[in-house]
């Protein structure tokens, strides 16, 4: 594949993933809590959504994360692929 087919006009990669690695132990494990509890149909969705949401801001207001990479895991995890509404 060239190099023009994997990187977008800003110079970054078109392929997102690579904002997922490297994050804080804490967050990757509400992460995969959440895609766990996501496998196994658990009745407690809703406080894993919650805990991974307030794990991607804790980490992002932090400075731990960018706020590109935050807004990768939300739209990845949290949002289905959808856009976060600007408020």
């Amino acid at each position: 594949m060239e190099t023009e087919d994997r990187m977008g006009g800003d110079g970054k990669p078109k392929d997102k993933e690579y904002l997922g690695t490297g994050l804080s132990e804490s967050l990757q494990h509400a992460i995969d809590e959440f895609v766990r509890g996501e496998k196994e149909q658990v009745s407690h969705m809703d406080c894993l959504w919650g805990e991974l949401y307030g794990s991607i801001n804790a980490c992002q207001w932090g400075g731990r994360i960018t706020e590109e990479q935050a807004d990768y895991l939300r739209k990845e995890y949290l949002f289905g692929g959808e856009e976060e509404a600007d408020d």
